[in-house]
């Protein structure tokens, strides 16, 4: 919702919450939000869409930025700044600003899942940035990943959270999008194996955006255990 423009002068794009008793992910399956968040920019457009995109200034671009700052284009011009809150994420990521013949990659979009008992992920939950296909002359940057925010009574399996930011199309000149955001907390984690596979890392290149926020919250000691596998990074000014 609200991907494309901003409202009443501010980004105000949404994602889809889901409430459930038990919520299984089996091996194999995924729940994916992937390139459901702002949208790239148009063909010759002037920009992409969401706080984290960046201005096309020629026929190239930087990646877009959220948990992590995008990849700088070949000729220095930085990407995408990052937004929103590492402990509750609901953001969408930003698109990518697009070049003559392709609109920019589209970020990741946002997942909300409210579990009450037990969520098991044997598979992936996701929310990557778009990757756009290279097919002959296409340099533009990767959209940055999205939001994944969990809330369980449990956590089980041996599957994974992603919020990627997506490879730009020519990884010599395009940036890559910056890494999303993940929150997941649990009163229980005894059963769950995929901590150090889950990943907000930046999208790649020679110009790879910066690696987003993971956080694993233990809510059964009192005030949260903050686990942290990967990055997380708060912002100038920011209470906790």
């Amino acid at each position: 919702k609200n991907t494309a423009a901003q409202v009443g002068g501010v980004w105000a794009g949404e994602g889809v919450t889901i409430d459930a008793g038990s919520l299984s992910v089996e091996t194999g399956s995924k729940i994916s939000a992937d390139g459901q968040g702002y949208t790239g920019g148009v063909v010759n457009g002037a920009a992409g869409n969401g706080p984290g995109s960046t201005a096309r200034p020629d026929d190239i671009s930087p990646g877009a930025g959220y948990g992590g700052v995008g990849g700088y284009d070949r000729r220095g011009r930085a990407g995408g700044l990052t937004y929103g809150d590492p402990l509750a994420p609901t953001d969408l990521g930003s698109g990518a600003a697009p070049d003559n013949n392709s609109p920019g990659g589209a970020g990741g979009g946002a997942i909300r899942l409210a579990v009450s008992g037990t969520l098991t992920n044997d598979g992936v939950i996701s929310a990557n940035g778009q990757t756009v296909t290279n097919t002959g002359g296409v340099e533009v940057g990767g959209g940055s990943g999205g939001s994944i925010w969990v809330t369980a009574g449990t956590l089980a399996g041996s599957g994974r959270f992603e919020a990627r930011g997506g490879d730009p199309s020519s990884s010599y000149w395009s940036g890559g999008g910056g890494g999303g955001r993940i929150a997941v907390y649990h009163a229980d984690d005894s059963g769950f194996t995929g901590f150090t596979t889950s990943t907000a890392v930046g999208g790649g290149g020679e110009r790879p955006g910066s690696v987003g926020s993971v956080v694993f919250v233990d809510t059964s000691v009192a005030d949260g255990h903050l686990k942290v596998y990967e990055n997380v990074e708060f912002g100038q000014d920011v209470a906790l």
